[in-house]
């Protein structure tokens, strides 16, 4: 029962309209944008795909989250250091040599490492 609440929770936590809670730093709305593709591109989700895709593309939830999600990196991307492809893909480059393939992106590791540089 425990999978089937988890992808429930996934499912809502990725497809909602309070885009407030996409993040609040570039890395978070980039974490966000991450998890949201993986829900989309998991092979093992419990999600029918047909049914899947018609929720997010069928409808305003994949071009509101992609929006969101890019938006303030390109409108931000010349005049902040953390906003700059160059900074964020060092970071990510880091944090993905520190965990697992399969795992996500972990915000905690992603500030660390952020604020280390």
């Amino acid at each position: 029962m425990e999978k089937y609440s988890i992808a429930l929770s996934t499912l809502v936590q990725y497809t909602k309209i309070d885009t407030s809670k996409q993040g609040k730093t570039f890395l978070e709305m980039y974490r966000y944008l991450d998890m949201y593709t993986r829900m989309l591109t998991n092979k093992n989700s419990l999600w029918d795909k047909n049914s899947l895709y018609n929720l997010v593309y069928g409808s305003w939830i994949d071009s509101k989250t992609k929006d969101a999600c890019t938006f303030p990196f390109k409108a931000m991307s010349t005049q902040l250091f953390n906003a700059n492809p160059t900074f964020i893909n060092i970071v990510l480059d880091i944090c993905n040599r520190l965990k697992n393939e399969e795992d996500p992106l972990q915000i905690d590791m992603m500030n660390e490492v952020s604020n280390s540089l």
